[in-house]
């Protein structure tokens, strides 16, 4: 098995809590791999691939033997809805220009389209809401928008951050906050999915390759959100 993450210190921490696997720092963008493997597993990280997304699934196509499995979990459409509203609503009442969030959302169809041009046959498509207790801190939204949102908040003028965050919170309460605690609206979308066989190789080639693979080889993306 072989972890990938963009993030060092995530890597450092995974190589010390499991130092008999192998990880490595790499950009899921554009990481290329030196044997293909029987299956690529992702949670929670697809969606903040946001640059090229079509390219992240080419990479995964081109590291996966023929019938290799790309298993994933990721935000769907309307994930973190009433979060992001009330980031939004916020950052405007404060005259801030509109943050630029750090997320993709896609629809089922969206994502099971870039799927099928990538190359992949789609097995499994789920779309669910699942509503996630919030674990950040003590004060609910504002502490999600800290560790979720670290990038546009780090826009915003040093002296603002406080009271732009208790906004948050006031306008995300109604919806999000509980008798039990704070909820985070999540809505995921989980999907199965088959490396077609590679119609320009040989497929004795293919068989071949297969066969010799011997034990299963898995890569999975690291980040978790």
């Amino acid at each position: 098995m072989l972890g990938i993450d963009g993030n060092a210190e995530m890597i450092a921490k995974a190589k010390a809590q499991y130092p008999e696997l192998s990880f490595t720092v790499c950009d899921a963008h554009d990481f290329t791999v030196a044997e293909r493997y029987d299956a690529v597993a992702s949670n929670g990280a697809l969606h903040w691939l946001t640059r090229d997304p079509d390219a992240v699934i080419t990479q995964v196509h081109a590291s996966l033997r023929p019938g290799g499995r790309f298993v994933a979990e990721m935000g769907g459409a309307g994930n973190c809805a009433e979060l992001i509203a009330a980031m939004q609503t916020a950052w405007r009442e404060f005259g801030l220009a509109e943050p630029e969030l750090p997320w993709y959302f896609p629809t089922p169809a969206e994502y099971a389209t870039r799927l099928e041009e990538g190359g992949f046959t789609v097995r499994l498509l789920e779309y669910a809401e699942r509503p996630t207790r919030m674990t950040q801190g003590p004060n609910g939204a504002a502490d999600w928008v800290r560790t979720f949102a670290a990038e546009p908040l780090g826009q915003v003028p040093a002296e603002t951050i406080e009271p732009l965050l208790m906004r948050v919170n006031d306008l995300a309460a109604p919806a999000l906050r509980r008798e039990s605690g704070w909820v985070a609206d999540y809505v995921r979308l989980r999907f199965a999915a088959v490396r077609a066989a590679d119609t320009s190789r040989d497929e004795f080639q293919d068989a071949t390759e297969l066969a010799a693979a011997g034990s299963r080889h898995t890569l999975r993306a690291l980040r978790s959100v």
